[in-house]
């Protein structure tokens, strides 16, 4: 979104320690220094403004920078917050298992029943509320490709309205460049070395 908003900025991370301890200190020695009242990754820095979690801080990126991106009318906007709830638990369902001894299909079959109801909203739309893109589809991207990768592409060759969507994305003017750029957009890994997938420590 920064890169898409044209706005230079420092991509700061946070390495782990190697197996089996997976130390945090790196982060964890400054995560209470930085003057945060709600110190978490990711998190943003904008002057004299600190705010972390994710979906705080793409619409605050939006509001800023290209406020478009919250929404282009009242409903737009209401739909976006209404679905982002559900993207929300998508991610978590798919990120969480990676983390708890699933397997990638214990996972997917997991997702199936809410990665359905997304489509089923999505149907003919460009974007996910409609003909402009906002926030969310930012945030429902990185998802779909992180599912996609684990799913050794199962998703988008189940659904077709996801494969469209995704190429949709990675070619839309003011991004294609950035996704074309891996030092601009990371990849991979998708989770912390500690996951059972999606990390360093494993092939997807």
């Amino acid at each position: 979104m920064l890169h898409f908003c044209n706005v230079d900025f420092e991509d700061k991370h946070y390495a782990a320690g190697p197996a089996p301890d997976f130390d945090k200190s790196q982060w964890t020695d400054v995560k209470f220094t930085l003057g945060m009242e709600f110190p978490n990754l990711p998190y943003l820095i904008d002057e004299d403004f600190k705010i972390s979690e994710s979906s705080a801080i793409c619409k605050y990126i939006a509001a800023k920078w290209r406020p478009e991106l919250l929404g282009a009318n009242p409903h737009q906007q209401g739909h976006a917050e209404m679905l982002s709830q559900y993207v929300m638990k998508l991610k978590e369902t798919s990120t969480m298992g990676a983390y708890m001894g699933k397997t990638r299909e214990e996972v997917y079959t997991n997702c199936a029943d809410q990665i359905t109801a997304i489509v089923g909203w999505l149907g003919e739309k460009t974007w996910l509320t409609g003909d402009s893109v906002t926030w969310l589809d930012f945030f429902f991207f990185e998802l779909l490709d992180y599912i996609n990768s684990f799913s050794e592409g199962h998703v988008t060759q189940i659904y077709p309205t996801l494969a469209s969507y995704h190429y949709r994305f990675t070619t839309m003017p003011g991004f294609a460049e950035t996704w074309a750029d891996d030092n601009k957009t990371m990849k991979w890994p998708f989770n912390g070395d500690q996951a059972g997938f999606g990390g360093r420590n494993s092939s997807l």
